[in-house]
């Protein structure tokens, strides 16, 4: 009899001990997506801020006249 109450009770350690791995492998699934999502958004943003001053830059003469163009052309950009 104590042979079969042994067995239930390591039966019922395996299943709370996969549940409590499977929570931690999901957690850190999620913290990946998470990471990975806002690398992606960095390297986005520092992407458009890139075009952005290129396009500026392009307008640059030295007047006042380039400094506004170079303002209008990255109000016009369609990276927002």
């Amino acid at each position: 009899m104590s042979r079969l109450s042994g067995r239930r009770a390591e039966q019922g350690y395996t299943l709370i001990a996969t549940a409590f791995a499977l929570v931690g492998m999901i957690g850190m699934t999620g913290l990946a997506v998470d990471l990975g999502r806002m690398d992606v958004a960095k390297n986005e943003t520092r992407t458009y801020a890139d075009a952005a001053a290129l396009r500026a830059a392009l307008e640059l003469d030295g007047t006042a006249g380039g400094f506004q163009r170079a303002r209008d052309a990255v109000a016009q950009s369609p990276n927002r």
